[in-house]
């Protein structure tokens, strides 16, 4: 499920959406992870990926939203297996620890956080130009992009270390 946003009011992120960017709202194709057309979908940011409830598919089986394309202005429904994730790649990298905590290490093992809070959509370039991929040590499922990662030192849990928006996710 998605979390709500503190800053919309009305807890209608959906309508907030709608307002700032008319045309959202578009009617599009909802698929299954072959890219058979299932249904439509009246808008493909009001799914968030992990989604079950409210997808309006039923197929006799648990269906999941697998992934969003906002160019197409598709939502791919799937099993909750589609959506394993193996390693994801982050943009727009934002280090918050010296060449010093990364010398002689071309690797580095971190905790990684993703999904704490929701994003409306693609976040506004920072401008920043570092990209990381993460490496999951087990598969993790719904892994967002789009969405923040934030990265801590395995070593000192409470320590931050930098973060990025993920870009693209690989599967297991």
């Amino acid at each position: 499920d998605s979390q709500e946003i503190c800053f919309v009011p009305d807890n209608d992120y959906a309508g907030l959406v709608e307002r700032q960017r008319p045309g959202a709202a578009a009617t599009g194709d909802v698929l299954d992870t072959e890219g058979r057309v299932l249904g439509q979908h009246g808008g493909q940011h009001k799914f968030t990926v992990g989604q079950r409830r409210g997808v309006s598919v039923a197929l006799g089986y648990p269906l999941y939203v697998v992934n969003k394309d906002a160019a197409s202005n598709t939502v791919t429904l799937g099993p909750r297996e589609a959506l394993a994730v193996g390693a994801c790649e982050a943009a727009e990298a934002n280090w918050l620890v010296g060449a010093a905590w990364w010398e002689g290490q071309s690797e580095r093992a971190v905790l990684a956080r993703y999904r704490s809070t929701g994003a409306l959509g693609p976040p506004t370039p920072s401008g920043r130009r570092g990209r990381f991929e993460v490496r999951f040590e087990e598969p993790q499922h719904a892994v967002p992009p789009g969405q923040a990662i934030v990265l801590f030192d395995a070593a000192d849990p409470e320590r931050l270390v930098g973060g990025g928006w993920i870009e693209r996710v690989r599967g297991v």
